[in-house]
C-alpha cells in the first residue's frame, strides 16, 4: 500500500480522486502546498511515497513551491517520486520546465 499526497486539486477532484486510492488499497491525502513547505517533515512524518501535483492551473507560486518539493526530496536523500498531471497540453517547453525540476508529468482527463 502507498501513501499518496495530492497537491494542488480541486477539492471535488481530491476527493473522487482519494476514494478510487482507497478503492485500490492506498493511501490518499491532501495538503495545501503553502502548509507543505512551512512543515518540511510532513513527507516524512506521514510516510509520502508518492507526491502527486495538478499543474493544469499552473501558476507562479506554485512553480515556486514544485521546485522546492523536489529539491526537498532530492536533498533528505528521499526517493519520492514527483509526478505532475495536467488537463490542459502546454506543450514541450512546459515539460522540460517540469522535468527540468526533477519531476514527471502525463496529460489527462
Amino acid at each position: 500500500m502507498a501513501t499518496i499526497l495530492l497537491l494542488n486539486f480541486d477539492p471535488a477532484r481530491a476527493v473522487r480522486l482519494s476514494a478510487v486510492l482507497r478503492d485500490r488499497s492506498h493511501g490518499a491525502l491532501t495538503v495545501d502546498a503553502s502548509r507543505l513547505m512551512a512543515d518540511e517533515a510532513y513527507i516524512e512524518r506521514y510516510k509520502i511515497d508518492v507526491v502527486l501535483v495538478d499543474l493544469s492551473d499552473s501558476q507562479g507560486e506554485l512553480w515556486t513551491d514544485l521546485a522546492r518539493l523536489c529539491a526537498l526530496s532530492n536533498s533528505k536523500g528521499l526517493p519520492i517520486p514527483v509526478l505532475c498531471y495536467s488537463n490542459i497540453y502546454r506543450g514541450p517547453a512546459f515539460e522540460l520546465k517540469v522535468e527540468e525540476l526533477g519531476a514527471r508529468l502525463a496529460y489527462g482527463r
